[in-house]
């Protein structure tokens, strides 16, 4: 059986707008905590381009192994995280 994990989902816009207005239904639009809040977060990451699609840089705050490390995320993953300072990639979970 072979493994067919994307790192990249296949629609990536509309991963992030299902993952945004999740995180609209949760939060709300305003506060600290909010839409405008996540917004300003995400906008404010580096990014890079890979194989057409946009990628935003995240610290893992992994406490083992590799210790912290940056890590390259969808934006969708952004909007779906409960809080972006806290993040920790799948080898440190």
């Amino acid at each position: 059986m072979r493994h067919r994990h994307r790192a990249i989902p296949l629609h990536p816009g509309a991963h992030a707008a299902r993952s945004r207005a999740g995180f609209v239904e949760i939060r709300g639009t305003d506060g600290p905590h909010g839409e405008q809040a996540r917004a300003a977060e995400i906008a404010a990451l580096p990014t890079k381009d890979w194989r057409g699609q946009t990628l935003y840089q995240i610290r893992c705050h992994g406490g083992y192994g590799k210790g912290p490390h940056d890590y390259w995320v969808p934006e969708g993953l952004l909007w779906s995280l409960i809080d972006l300072q806290a993040f920790r990639c799948p080898f440190h979970t």
